[in-house]
């Protein structure tokens, strides 16, 4: 998958690549979509957490998200969450890409 497919960050000067949460969301139960609309902002970060373990993400990458200081790792997920992978046919007003 190419970069402008995934999520990227960089920890410690290492780049590690995240699917986008899309692909999660394809296999999640929607029990956590229903739980996360009823649980506000609580709901949303358990969510988060969910879409990620759900994406089959490489265990290093995940591993290194969680390694980081809370408030970055949670900088992190929320930019993951809103990454639209480049499908090429992004509307006028659209864009995307990854972070570091």
């Amino acid at each position: 998958m190419s970069d402008d497919q995934q999520y990227t960050f960089e920890v410690d000067g290492e780049t590690y690549a995240l699917p986008s949460a899309e692909t999660g969301a394809e296999t999640l139960p929607g029990r956590f979509l229903r739980d996360a609309a009823m649980e506000g902002q609580e709901g949303q970060i358990r969510l988060g957490f969910a879409l990620l373990e759900a994406t089959g993400a490489d265990p290093k990458a995940i591993d290194a998200l969680y390694d980081l200081p809370g408030p970055k790792m949670m900088e992190h997920i929320e930019a993951w969450m809103e990454f639209k992978p480049n499908r090429g046919d992004a509307s006028v007003g659209e864009s995307s890409g990854s972070s570091s």
